[in-house]
């Protein structure tokens, strides 16, 4: 097992593995839809087709464009493994990813004329791979949220802390049964009650992160939490600014629109 898997629900891995292969169908409906429609009566009765382009002769370059662009989607980010990235920031970089992928396109075009000279395929292509792309997306996050009300995929997190960011976060995963997240304990400081609490969880293998949001914390209780943690597999995180200079190797999430920084494991996450 990689250093990577080890601190990742196996939910979160297989949902966003479907993520490739169903971007890359939508693309492909993208593709399709955007040759059809050229030579639809519609469009045709507008603008009548001046070029050849053989279905036979579009499909492999279609596939080929299709291919190259999933190579733009992995360097845009869109396949780690994140559960608290936002909808929006995963719709943002779609539409990154494809600007750019028809950016390429169009430079291709441009040096060979004679391959492919249909201007309207390849805007609404462009078009309609972002419309394709981000509504797969939308259905996988649903079908996420749907899992997690069902208490599949869901993260167990441990808080440690006391007072109104603690009750906030308390309250929100207690209410929001598609939040991802489900409370294992809550404790007011990491003292030897909680260390030994903590440690039956994880045990029944119901404990994945810890969460403090104690920003009194005195810095010797916090690194020996980190030192916990990273020896037990667990994810730090914690919603004060407590020692930015100490985690080099940090991000941060929102969690009920309060900022939590979470410390990675590696930076291949």
């Amino acid at each position: 097992m990689t250093v990577v898997a080890k601190y990742m629900k196996k939910s979160e891995i297989i949902l966003t593995t479907i993520h490739f292969p169903l971007d890359f169908l939508m693309l492909v409906l993208a593709g399709l839809a955007a040759y059809f429609l050229r030579f639809s009566s519609f469009f045709t009765s507008i603008k009548p087709v001046l070029f050849d382009l053989k279905f036979e002769k579009y499909l492999p370059l279609m596939l080929a464009v299709a291919a190259s662009w999933m190579v733009l989607f992995i360097f845009s980010g869109l396949y780690k493994v994140n559960p608290n990235r936002r909808l929006v920031n995963d719709l943002s970089r779609v539409v990154f990813a494809c600007s750019t992928g028809i950016a390429a396109v169009t430079i291709y075009i441009f040096f060979q004329r004679e391959l492919f000279d249909s201007r309207f395929i390849v805007l609404m292509g462009w078009i309609l791979a972002i419309v394709f792309v981000s509504a797969g997306r939308v259905i996988m996050r649903l079908v996420k949220n749907l899992l997690h009300r069902a208490g599949i995929g869901v993260r167990f997190v441990a808080i440690i802390g006391e007072g109104h960011v603690t009750y906030i976060l308390r309250e929100t995963i207690l209410q929001r049964k598609g939040f991802g997240y489900a409370l294992a304990a809550q404790f007011v400081k990491f003292d030897e009650t909680a260390r030994a609490e903590i440690l039956k969880l994880i045990k029944q293998k119901k404990i994945d992160e810890i969460l403090l949001t104690d920003p009194k914390a005195y810095q010797q209780e916090t690194l020996a939490l980190i030192d916990f943690c990273d020896e037990n597999h667990l994810t730090f995180k914690y919603s004060a600014d407590l020692f930015s200079t100490y985690m080099s190797n940090m991000s941060v999430v929102a969690m009920a629109g309060i900022p939590v920084v979470e410390m990675q494991k590696t930076r291949l996450q």
